[in-house]
């Protein structure tokens, strides 16, 4: 509905009739919440559960949060890389983590747990977790790919099993790594986490493959249809963790040829169950998206948030303390 109006280094304002929306860009994050505390801009999305008590004690904003159901925080394994290659070593790591523990330490109360790589409330599968935590059988998978444990630490042919997790640049997603290497290492595993600016992390470390362990958010898809993300032939695009797995690239290829929604369903089911069970990755849970607006504007309406853009649903109710349709954010 909007036509750009003007356009510089700095802002982007848009044009509906007599309401301007004005987007100011900043050169970080912390540059935008210093705008927003001295009143540069009226609205600023991203915030952490963390800084959410802060923002409500110190008063004069409203603060909007919800879960997003598209969208997970997720561990993604090198399917191709030494150590992570071993299904029984992913499955080890999956079963060591306590994921309602991990997910409230990080999340707040506003998250979901996440128990498959589908969006959340989705129509085929309402599954439980395939992982619960269970420190026993993280020792028995090791020791089924070879490891033996001696003096806290596991080896195999003379090899210590080191793991390293890359993350980028992002306060929620280097909480996650920190307590994935305090889990891990409480089992006798030694991890130390890679801290990566976001472009390095997407021209290079993900086009080439070049992590063993990444932690990351991962949008998904409406619809289950998820071959983007898993088949084969996208290890060099969306397929993360290049795995490779017949069974799953014949589901994938033969469900996407079905038009019966049943039979769609049972696919999924079966692609859902085989997937977890090869744990290319750990499906943590869904972040809340936390929005932070002055409390001069008025007229917004937020019941439920798919995707952050959506908070702009109601973007004609909107007003300022002095009467005119002005926000920026």
């Amino acid at each position: 509905d909007f036509k750009v109006k003007e356009i510089n280094e700095t802002e982007i304002v848009l044009l509906n009739h007599n309401l301007n929306l004005i987007f100011r860009f900043y050169p970080s994050f912390s540059d935008a919440k210093t705008a927003l505390k001295l009143g540069e801009i009226h609205g600023l999305g991203g915030y952490t559960p963390q800084e959410e008590e802060q923002i409500k004690k110190f008063g004069g904003k409203k603060v909007y949060n919800n879960v997003l159901g598209f969208r997970q925080a997720v561990v993604f394994f090198n399917t191709r890389s030494s150590h992570t290659k071993d299904k029984n070593v992913r499955q080890a790591l999956a079963y060591a983590l306590d994921k309602p523990s991990l997910a409230s330490s990080v999340a707040g109360t506003g998250y979901k747990l996440a128990t498959n790589q589908l969006f959340l409330g989705n129509w085929v599968v309402n599954s439980k977790e395939r992982y619960p935590m269970n420190l026993a059988k993280t020792r028995q998978l090791l020791k089924k790919a070879g490891y033996k444990s001696e003096k806290n630490s596991w080896l195999k042919k003379g090899e210590e099993l080191e793991l390293t997790i890359t993350v980028a640049n992002d306060s929620e997603l280097n909480s996650i790594a920190n307590l994935l290497k305090l889990s891990w290492e409480e089992v006798g595993i030694k991890v130390k986490v890679s801290n990566v600016e976001n472009d390095r992390l997407i021209d290079d470390l993900l086009p080439n493959r070049n992590f063993q362990i990444m932690v990351n958010f991962q949008d998904v898809s409406p619809d289950p249809d998820q071959y983007v993300l898993w088949h084969t032939t996208q290890v060099r695009k969306a397929n993360i963790t290049g795995i490779r797995t017949p069974k799953l690239d014949k589901l994938l290829e033969d469900t996407r040829k079905v038009e019966k929604r049943d039979s769609r369903k049972a696919n999924y089911v079966l692609f859902t169950k085989l997937l977890l069970d090869e744990t290319p990755a750990v499906f943590l849970y869904y972040p809340q998206y936390i929005w932070v607006v002055s409390d001069k504007v008025s007229g917004i309406e937020l019941d439920s948030l798919a995707f952050p853009v959506d908070r702009f649903d109601s973007y004609k109710n909107w007003r300022i303390e002095n009467g005119y349709k002005l926000p920026s954010f």
